[in-house]
């Protein structure tokens, strides 16, 4: 008598001609939302399922997909309601996909739902799924098919939002999806070697491996004895045998106070090839890639990682140099820059295809090849943040205002970055301060020397003669922010020197500075003179 009784109650409310609006629409709602669905079953054959309702103007079904309600979900179906027709321009799959419900979402497609359906904007349910970082509905949605290289009418990506918005492991997911399909015409290729410790008295050097003919991962590996400490390692034919070390390598010095020449390189990103070209044309290296460049000092200003396919490569190049430099009198400087953070941190989102391939395939991950127990591991984390050679500063994005006010000191801004990226403990009082160094204002990620950002504008002249004073120097050289050649900022006071290695529009270039005077240094090695410093 109750559950009749409640019924004429709703069905008066329903229909009674001034209520048929706004009270039904919140009636039907409501019973969505308390899981009313004998209720609902009996009122919604009496209406259009369809209908927009309330201040959304959304069709029931989105309710229910926005309570989590499968059954209700169901029920509408069967009674209707259209999983394909656009309400303000999206679907029930990509209703789903924005709010993350994965369940009703795999139940749409199981009774049909199309998963590359796209709307007027040409966005499609994956294309959503990975601008809200929603990974189990990416993952569904692969799974079922959906085409991970679509664009909307911007020309952006699902890919392209996984990364705007650093969604690691969605990036991944879409990335070995497309790998995947090119795998079958891709020629051999490996990475390495990787050298790691050992037991008794021994390293293992690891190679991970691609070979076409028989479509295979495979991870290799190959033991070979040290004494005291150090052993011979023959790397590849170009950067060829090198002695290598598990001793704890002290921390390369962050001063030099003075120089006889510098050259300075950008942001490498695994092009070893075009590497090799500039050093070799300008006197660094000879063509066994063996160090000429005397007393001088090599500087790299960071983002030796991603993108290019030979990082290994250039590490190992650079891990050489660093040890014939100081056998001849000269010194080799590495700046970390954000993408070597990135990498040991775990965020793949902009390392080559290939290796992603081979580090999933052989079920490892790329942060582990660089772990504790690698030896390029250990390097790179004993290297710097920000060097002081002169009275030349140099540091992958620069020096900030914001560290400034906060009385950085070089000596603080290396110390922090080296117990951070060790993993040593930290006190509480650093951790606003690590948050600060690796923030948008730290020296991995700013931009403010080249460009405006949507966190800081550019800096006027006053500004960097400021942040210069308080540092005590006359020039930053800085990497991150790429330009299309080498040449002065602010009169001098700045050079930005992040010119592209992989562009076939944009010819490699280095920095060259003898005698106070700075260069252009070309990939041919010819030189243009740029300015000159005073000593005092």
């Amino acid at each position: 008598m109750r559950n009749i009784s409640k019924l004429l109650f709703v069905l008066l409310f329903l229909f009674s001609g001034n209520l048929l609006g706004q009270s039904r629409d919140s009636l039907l709602i409501a019973l969505v939302h308390t899981n009313s669905l004998k209720t609902l079953d009996s009122l919604v054959s009496r209406v259009d399922v369809d209908d927009p309702l309330g201040q959304s103007q959304d069709p029931l079904l989105f309710y229910a997909i926005q309570e989590n309600n499968l059954e209700a979900v169901k029920l509408l179906i069967k009674k209707g309601a259209s999983i394909e027709k656009l309400f303000s321009d999206v679907n029930a799959l990509m209703n789903c996909s924005i709010k993350g419900r994965t369940e009703i979402g795999a139940y749409l497609i199981s009774i049909g739902a199309n998963v590359n359906s796209f709307n007027s904007r040409r966005n499609t349910a994956l294309i959503y799924a990975a601008r809200y970082g929603r990974l189990p509905f990416v993952k569904l949605l692969l799974d079922n098919g959906a085409n991970a290289e679509v664009k909307n009418i911007t020309n952006i990506s699902a890919l392209d939002y996984a990364e705007k918005f650093a969604e690691v492991a969605i990036s991944e997911q879409i990335r070995l999806t497309i790998e995947n399909k090119y795998i079958p015409f891709k020629p051999s290729f490996r990475d390495g070697p990787h050298v790691f410790t050992s037991m008794w008295n021994t390293f293992t050097k690891d190679y991970l491996n691609f070979d076409s003919s028989s479509q295979k991962f495979t991870r290799t590996s190959e033991s070979f004895k040290y004494q005291k400490g150090s052993a011979k390692l023959m790397v590849n034919e170009s950067i060829g045998e090198i002695t290598v070390s598990f001793k704890q390598p002290r921390a390369a010095k962050h001063h030099k106070s003075n120089y006889s020449k510098i050259f300075a390189v950008g942001d490498v990103h695994g092009a070893y090839d075009s590497l090799l070209v500039l050093l070799t044309n300008n006197g660094v290296i000879d063509h066994n890639t063996n160090w000429t460049f005397d007393d001088g000092v090599l500087v790299f200003v960071g983002d030796i990682f991603d993108r290019g396919n030979q990082v290994t490569e250039c590490l190992w190049l650079i891990y050489k140099l660093q040890i014939q430099s100081t056998e001849n009198g000269g010194t080799l400087f590495w700046t970390l820059g954000n993408h070597e953070i990135m990498e040991l941190e775990g965020d793949t989102r902009y390392l080559h295809n290939n290796d992603l391939l081979l580090t999933t395939k052989n079920k490892t991950t790329y942060m582990d090849l660089f772990g504790k127990e690698s030896l390029l591991g250990l390097w790179i984390r004993q290297q710097q943040t920000v060097v002081r050679i002169g009275n030349i500063l140099f540091s992958h994005a620069g020096i900030s205002p914001q560290l400034i006010k906060n009385k950085f000191t070089i000596g603080d801004i290396n110390s922090l970055v080296n117990r951070f990226v060790n993993r040593k403990q930290l006190d509480p009082t650093d951790i606003e301060r690590i948050s600060l160094l690796f923030g948008e204002y730290g020296p991995f990620w700013y931009r403010g020397y080249v460009q405006s950002s949507s966190y800081a504008n550019k800096l006027d002249s006053v500004e960097v003669a400021s942040i210069n004073r308080s540092l005590d120097v006359r020039v930053q050289i800085i990497g991150h922010t790429e330009v299309n050649q080498i040449e002065p900022s602010y009169g001098g006071s700045v050079i930005p020197i992040d010119v592209s290695f992989v562009s076939p529009q944009v010819s490699i270039q280095g920095l060259y500075i003898e005698a106070d005077k700075f260069y252009r240094a070309l990939r041919d090695g010819k030189k243009v003179f740029l300015f000159s410093i005073s000593k005092d």
